[in-house]
């Protein structure tokens, strides 16, 4: 896969997560986080994706303290672009390669200075 793909993928999914991270409310200094299931945005790199993947919101609080991890629709990882951490009924969790770290952690929203 050439860069250019790799970081439009990245992309991509960084903007599921903005999505996520501000719908939701569940940034650390809001008050929105709790263990009842909670329908995410599929954060995976298909810019036409629109399904869901259901996390309570304390588990997805988890995955963000990564900038690298991704909360994925199972079936929609990218294995030449990320690899999966871990699985459950009907999500995936992955991480980003290190060649476009730097692009999924500049568009982190909780960076400094977000």
């Amino acid at each position: 896969m050439t860069y250019a793909r790799a970081e439009r993928v990245a992309l991509n999914e960084a903007t599921g997560r903005s999505i996520n991270e501000y719908s939701k409310g569940i940034r650390p200094d809001c008050a929105g986080i709790d263990s009842e299931p909670a329908g995410f945005v599929c954060e995976c790199g298909d810019a036409a994706c629109d399904e869901s993947v259901h996390m309570d919101s304390a588990s997805y609080e988890v995955i963000r303290q990564d900038p690298c991890l991704f909360l994925v629709r199972r079936g929609h990882e990218i294995t030449d672009v990320e690899d999966v951490v871990r699985t459950g009924d009907d999500f995936t969790v992955v991480r980003k390669h290190s060649d476009v770290a730097g692009v999924v952690r500049a568009t982190d929203p909780r960076r400094q200075g977000s």
